[in-house]
């Protein structure tokens, strides 16, 4: 992977890590606890529309590329400017430790 030119990670967002709890009926409740803002550049690579739950929903899918972290992982999400952007898969492309890119989804009804 070509390192990013300067000024791509310009889209500040939150990292937020999941926490879950009980919800006291034998489930748990998932909620999102702030960890760290951070610089990212985000790409669009595609969409989808299909029937959940008998309701239309569209599936928007996004690369994220950001500067190596350790602590991020799938299930994490980021947030911006009312979006929110659940992790599916981080990658290190060149295993140098220098970037992350992560796959990430956000489903709108």
């Amino acid at each position: 992977m070509s390192a990013p030119t300067i000024g791509a990670l310009r889209r500040r967002v939150m990292l937020e890590t999941p926490q879950e709890t009980p919800d006291g009926a034998g489930g748990l409740v998932r909620v999102y606890a702030p960890l760290v803002k951070i610089f990212v550049k985000i790409e669009a690579i595609g969409a989808q529309g299909g029937f959940v739950e008998q309701r239309q929903e569209q599936q928007a899918t996004y690369r994220a590329t950001l500067r190596w972290r350790a602590d991020v992982v799938c299930q994490m999400r980021f947030t911006f400017s009312g979006r929110q952007l659940l992790i599916e898969a981080v990658d290190d492309p060149d295993a140098s430790r220098r970037f992350l890119v992560c796959r990430c989804v956000e489903i709108t009804p």
